[in-house]
């Protein structure tokens, strides 16, 4: 789901949006080896990825365009049991940057 506005008295696009990427591997560590939930446990998905996005594109002349765009996401998953549980909290955040030359 996005937005893009394009101001109009600057050649400027202003984008922001939210996507979710399930993650498709919901198994245990190692799948050829069978599910034991003390060696061999099963990944459980607490929160699905999901990611918030804002952009910029601004043209500098007739074939010249700069885009900047940023990306803020987390997802948490854990395997094993109480005592033994591994949990992970991950938060992903990436700058991207782009120049088009068109001719």
């Amino acid at each position: 789901l996005g937005i893009e506005w394009q101001v109009p008295w600057v050649a400027l696009d202003v984008r922001g949006g939210y996507y979710t990427d399930p993650l498709p591997f919901i198994g245990p560590r190692d799948p050829s080896l069978i599910v034991d939930p003390e060696t061999n446990p099963k990944i459980r998905i607490l929160q699905d990825r999901s990611f918030w996005t804002l952009g910029a594109g601004l043209v500098l002349d007739e074939t010249v365009r700069a885009d900047l765009a940023y990306t803020r996401g987390a997802y948490e998953q854990a395997e094993g049991i109480a005592e033994s549980e591994l949990r992970e909290e991950v938060a992903i955040d990436r700058l991207f940057l782009g120049l088009v030359y068109q001719f």
